[in-house]
C-alpha cells in the first residue's frame, strides 16, 4: 500500500502518465482467468467443457495475445518512445526517400519533405517532453520526503502523497485550484467533509494534530511558517461560519465507542487526535454553542487499569481545565448534573493515599485537583455555586486536607491542595466547617514555621497566611495564637530573606496582624515587642531605597505570578499578580539594599499600619530613633526624598499600581504623625511636612482612573469593604495639617 501511494504521490507530481500500466496488468489478469463448469453436468458435456475451456480458449487468446493485443500493448505503452526513436532517426537523415522528378512533382516532393520535417520535430518534442516529466518521479518522491520530514511526520510520505494527488487532480481540472490550499486548509476540508469515525476523517485530525503539536514544540524548521499557521488554523477552526460544526464534530468523535475489534486501534488514535485538536482550541470554545458538547467530554472521565484510560482520562481533565477559564463556560460545567462529582472522584476516594502514593494515580489526582483549583476561582454566582458544591463533598475534603499534612505526596499536589482550601476558606459562602478552617490554618502555621520544610511548600504557606491574615480578623487571630514562634519567624524573614518575595509576605503578614489582634494578652506583648526591634530597620531600609530618577530594577523574580488570586486583598494592601522586586546582592548589608517598588509599598503598608496603632510617645521615638532632630535632616524631608525617588510618571499596571500603594501608605503616615503630634513645628519641619503633601495632592488626582480600574477588579471577586482614595486621604491629611497650624498660632 506504501510504495502505491508513493507512486502515485510521484506521478502526481510528474504527470500520472505510467499509471496505465496497472490498468493493463488488471485487464489481462481478468482476461486469462477460467471459469469452472456448473456443477450437475454429464461427463460428456463436462469433456467438452474442459477441452473448450482449458484447450481452446486458451489458445484462441494466446493466438489473439501475441498478434493482436500484445503490440498494441507496446505501441500503447511505448508508443511515445517508438515516435520519438523515429523521428530523431529520420530527422538526422537528409535524404527522406520521397523520389524525385521534375516540375510539379519537384515542388510537391519538397513540400512533403517540409512537411515530414515538421511533423518529425514535433514528435521528438513531445517525446523530450515526455521524457522530461518522467525525470521528475524521483524529484517527487523527494519533495514528497521533504515535505513530511519538515512537518516531522510519524506518517511518513502517506498523508502528505495523498495531499499531493488531490492537489495534482484539482489543477488538472482548475489551475486556480491551489490558490490559498496548504496543509491547514486541506485538513480542515477533510474534517469538515468527512463522516465521522470515516478514514477521510482520520487523515484529517492526523495531519491537524501533527500542526498542533508542531506549534508547541521548541524546536522547528525556519521554512514554516508558524505564527501564519497558527493565526490560519484559528481563523478556520474557530472563526468560520462551519467552525461550529467542526467542532461539533470532533467532539462527538471523542465520545465515539469503538465498533468491532477490529476497529479498535483506528477509533483509539482518532479519538486521541480529536481531543488532542479539541484541547488546542479549547480556551476559544464556548460549550453554550455546542448542544451536548459538555456531555461528550464527561464522557472521557472514566477510569480502568489500562494506559489508554488514564492517557483519555487526563485529555479530558485538560480540555475541561481550559474550557473553564471562561466564565460561561463554567457555568455550563456548574449546571451539568453530577460533572462536578465525577471530577472529584479521585479525591472522593482518596486514590492518592489508598494507592500508597502510586504514580499512576497521583497523575490522576493531580489532573483533578489542577481542575478543582480553576473552577474555586469562578467569579461570580456561578463560583459561589461551585464552591459550595466542591466544600460540600466532605469525603474530597478531607482528602486535600490530608494531602495538605502528608509530607510523601508531592509538593505540587500540596501547593494545589493549599491553594483549593484557601480559597474556599475565603469564601464565607462556601460550606467548609470551622473545625475545618482551623485545622487548614494550623497545618499552614506548622508549614511555615518549620525550616526543613521544602522552600516551594512554605512559600506557598507564606502566601496563604498572608491572604486569610488579610481577609479575617479571627484568622489573623488563630495565626497568632497557632504557634508562639511565627512572629519570630515573620520577623527573621522580615529583614534578612534573600527573597524579595518573602519579605513581602511577611510584612503583609505582619501588618494583618498589627491591624487585627486587639487583645491584650502575652501574644499581643510578644508582637509588640518584636514589632518595636524591626520597625527602626525597616524604615532605614524605607528611607534609603529607590535607584535615581524613579528607575525600576527587575530582579529574577519580577515575571513569577503570585499564588494569591486577584481581589483577594483590600486595595490598599493589594498584591498585585506579578513580582515587581529587585534582588541586590544577598551579600551586602539589607540596609544597604536598593528595594523593588512592590517590597517598597509593603514595608510602607506596614509602616503605615504601625504608626496607626502606635502610642504618641512610641511613634516619636520610632521617629527619632531613624531621623534625630539634631542631624540637620528632617523626617518629613527624608519621607519626601523617598517618595519622589521611587513614584514614576508613567508606567505599566503593576507598577503604577504599587506607586498607588506608596503613595497611600505615605498619606497615612502623615496623618498618624500629625494626629500624634510628632512634629516640633519648627519652620524647617513645617515646610517639609507641607511640601510632602502637596506633592502627594498634586499626585492624586491621576490616580483616579487607575483605583476605578483597580475596585471593578476587586468587585468582580465578590463585595469589598468601602476604602479612601488617595485624593480623600490627601485632602483629610491637608485639612489635619491645616487646624494643627491654626492650633501652632493661637498658641504663640
Amino acid at each position: 500500500m506504501k510504495h502505491y501511494v508513493n507512486h502515485r504521490a510521484s506521478s502526481a507530481i510528474a504527470g500520472g502518465s505510467i499509471s496505465s500500466f496497472y490498468g493493463i496488468g488488471r485487464f489481462l489478469s481478468t482476461a486469462f482467468s477460467i471459469a469452472e463448469p456448473p456443477d450437475g453436468c454429464n461427463r460428456l458435456v463436462r469433456w467438452a467443457s474442459f477441452v473448450i475451456t482449458h484447450v481452446i480458449v486458451p489458445l484462441f487468446r494466446i493466438l489473439v495475445f501475441t498478434s493482436i493485443v500484445f503490440p498494441l500493448v507496446v505501441v500503447y505503452s511505448f508508443g511515445i518512445c517508438f515516435s520519438t526513436a523515429i523521428s530523431l532517426y529520420r530527422l538526422t537523415r537528409r535524404d527522406l526517400r520521397l523520389g524525385s522528378g521534375d516540375g510539379d512533382a519537384a515542388a510537391s516532393t519538397n513540400l512533403q519533405k517540409a512537411a515530414l520535417h515538421v511533423l518529425y520535430v514535433l514528435a521528438l518534442v513531445q517525446g523530450v517532453l515526455y521524457f522530461y516529466r518522467i525525470t521528475f518521479i524521483s524529484t517527487g518522491r523527494k519533495m514528497v520526503r521533504k515535505v513530511a520530514k519538515e512537518y516531522d511526520y510519524d506518517l511518513e510520505d502517506l498523508l502528505i502523497g495523498r495531499y499531493a494527488l488531490e492537489t495534482r487532480d484539482g489543477c488538472m481540472k482548475d489551475l486556480s485550484f491551489v490558490r490559498g490550499r496548504n496543509l491547514v486548509t486541506y485538513a480542515v476540508s477533510l474534517i469538515e467533509s468527512a463522516p465521522i469515525g470515516s478514514g477521510k476523517l482520520l487523515d484529517g485530525v492526523r495531519i491537524m494534530d501533527t500542526l498542533i503539536r508542531q506549534q508547541n514544540s521548541a524546536y522547528y524548521s525556519a521554512d514554516v511558517d508558524i505564527n501564519g499557521q497558527r493565526g490560519l488554523m484559528r481563523q478556520l477552526m474557530i472563526g468560520s461560519a462551519f467552525s461550529t460544526h467542526i467542532l461539533g464534530k470532533l467532539i462527538e468523535t471523542i465520545s465515539m465507542p469503538s465498533r468491532a475489534e477490529h476497529d479498535s486501534n483506528s477509533s483509539t488514535e482518532l479519538r486521541g487526535h480529536a481531543a488532542s485538536i479539541v484541547a488546542y482550541f479549547a480556551g476559544d470554545i464556548r460549550l453554550n454553542m455546542l448542544p451536548g458538547g459538555i456531555e461528550c467530554i464527561s464522557s472521557m472521565l472514566q477510569l480502568s487499569t489500562d494506559t489508554r484510560s488514564k492517557h483519555r482520562f487526563l485529555q479530558g481533565m485538560h480540555i475541561l481545565r481550559k474550557l473553564a477559564h471562561h466564565d460561561d463556560n463554567c457555568k455550563v460545567i456548574s449546571n451539568a448534573e453530577g460533572l462536578a462529582s465525577r471530577i472529584m472522584a479521585p479525591l472522593s476516594f482518596d486514590l492518592l493515599h489508598r494507592s500508597d502514593h502510586e504514580e499512576y494515580w497521583s497523575d490522576v489526582v493531580e489532573a483533578s485537583m489542577n481542575l478543582v483549583a480553576r473552577l474555586v476561582v469562578a467569579p461570580g454566582v456561578t463560583g459561589v455555586k461551585l464552591r459550595r458544591e466542591i466544600s460540600s463533598n466532605m469525603e474530597a475534603m478531607v482528602a486535600m486536607e490530608s494531602v495538605v499534612a502528608c509530607g510523601e505526596c508531592r509538593p505540587v499536589l500540596r501547593e494545589l491542595a493549599i491553594k483549593i482550601l484557601v480559597r474556599l476558606a475565603m469564601d464565607a459562602s462556601s460550606n467548609m466547617s470551622p473545625k475545618s478552617r482551623e485545622k487548614l490554618l494550623k497545618s499552614l502555621v506548622c508549614i511555615f514555621t518549620d525550616d526543613n520544610m521544602d522552600s516551594s511548600i512554605r512559600k506557598s504557606a507564606r502566601q496563604a497566611l498572608a491572604m486569610l491574615s488579610a481577609k479575617s480578623k479571627s484568622y489573623a487571630v488563630f495565626i497568632l495564637q497557632a504557634n508562639g514562634n511565627v512572629v519570630g519567624v515573620l520577623t527573621n524573614m522580615l529583614l534578612h530573606s534573600e527573597e524579595n518575595q518573602s519579605r513581602v509576605n511577611a510584612a503583609e503578614i505582619l501588618s494583618h496582624l498589627c491591624n487585627h489582634y486587639t487583645k491584650d494578652d502575652e501574644y499581643l506583648a510578644a508582637l509588640k515587642k518584636a514589632i518595636k526591634d524591626v520597625m527602626p530597620e525597616v524604615l532605614r531600609q524605607v528611607l534609603q531605597s529607590g535607584a535615581p530618577g524613579g528607575h525600576v530594577q527587575k530582579g529574577p523574580e519580577a515575571n513569577n505570578a503570585r499564588f494569591s488570586p486577584s481581589g483577594t486583598i483590600d486595595i490598599e494592601n493589594q498584591d498585585d499578580g506579578y513580582n515587581l522586586n529587585t534582588y541586590i546582592s544577598s551579600h551586602q548589608q539589607n540596609s544597604e539594599q536598593h528595594m523593588g517598588i512592590e517590597l517598597l509599598a509593603s514595608f510602607l503598608s506596614l509602616t503605615a499600619t504601625v504608626f496607626e496603632v502606635s502610642q504618641g510617645q512610641d511613634l516619636v521615638q520610632l521617629i527619632d530613633a531613624v531621623a534625630p532632630r539634631d542631624d540637620g535632616f528632617t523626617f518629613a524631608g527624608k519621607l519626601m526624598d523617598m517618595v519622589q525617588r521611587n513614584i514614576v510618571v508613567d508606567g505599566d499596571h503593576e507598577t503604577m499600581a504599587n506607586c498607588l500603594r506608596i503613595m497611600k501608605s505615605t498619606t497615612k503616615m502623615i496623618i498618624s504623625m500629625v494626629r500624634h503630634s510628632c512634629s516640633s513645628f519648627a519652620k524647617e519641619e513645617d515646610e517639609d511636612l507641607e511640601s510632602l503633601i502637596y506633592y502627594l495632592h498634586g499626585h492624586s488626582t491621576g490616580m483616579n482612573k487607575l483605583e476605578g480600574v483597580m475596585s471593578l477588579a476587586d468587585s468582580d471577586h465578590g463585595a469589598k469593604q468601602p476604602f479612601k482614595t488617595l485624593a480623600s486621604l490627601v485632602k483629610e491629611a491637608r485639612e489635619l495639617w491645616d487646624k494643627k497650624k491654626e492650633q501652632a498660632k493661637l498658641r504663640r
